[in-house]
């Protein structure tokens, strides 16, 4: 009838959206495992090197999130993470910290 094919298509586009929210979620989540790995690995070969401070660096775009415009530029230690993590290890608004380390090497 009519009525079952037009909530055949409702249920259908629905699904979709669903789907769709669910496969956005999984790509957010997967993008902040990725970025926090990356982060504590780069820390642990800064803290190997001897290099224990770092400056914070953020992209300053229209989706940098507010802690990470608040860090930037400041200098934190690699042994103890400021509020919210280092650089890289946030769950910015996008998905993922897009901010770095840079280190601070002291002569």
């Amino acid at each position: 009838s009519r009525h079952a094919v037009a909530l055949r298509s409702y249920t259908t586009s629905r699904d979709t959206t669903e789907e769709r929210a669910a496969e956005e979620q999984r790509y957010i989540e997967e993008r902040r495992r990725i970025a926090s790995v990356t982060s504590a690995s780069n820390r642990q070969r800064a803290i190997e090197a001897g290099i224990t401070r770092y400056r914070w660096s953020s992209c300053l775009d229209n989706r940098t999130c507010e802690r990470c415009r608040r860090n930037e530029g400041k200098i934190f230690s690699h042994l103890n993470a400021p509020k919210g993590g280092h650089p890289g290890e946030g769950d910015c608004p996008d998905g993922a910290c897009r901010c770095v380390a840079i280190a601070v090497i002291d002569f």
